[in-house]
């Protein structure tokens, strides 16, 4: 069994994620999480499989959304600079992700 939970985060300032090309303009965004359930207690246990966040996008005159896979923790600790009135560079892309 496997499940996906949507989530609507707003951000008042513009973004960075890593994974994400770009620096992302303040607004209302999509996230989804998929989760697959783990074996073996008598009560569902899941498990992150996958934090995708839908973006827009511009190129060569075209214009429209695309969903890229995000880290989740990535995306709260934006957020968390959002609220805290960071600006987007304060990003720590070590590790990766």
């Amino acid at each position: 069994m496997n499940r996906t939970t949507a989530r609507t985060v707003r951000f008042t300032k513009p973004f960075v994620l890593p994974g994400v090309e770009g620096e992302q303009p303040a607004g209302t965004y999509e996230v989804e999480i998929d989760e697959v359930v783990l074996p073996g207690p008598s009560f569902p246990v899941f498990r992150r499989v996958e934090t995708r966040i839908t973006v827009p996008f511009a190129t060569m005159g075209a214009s429209g959304h695309q969903t890229v896979p995000i880290s989740l923790d990535a995306l709260e600790a934006a957020l968390a600079r959002d609220a805290a009135g960071d600006l987007p560079a304060a990003i720590d892309t070590r590790n990766g992700e």
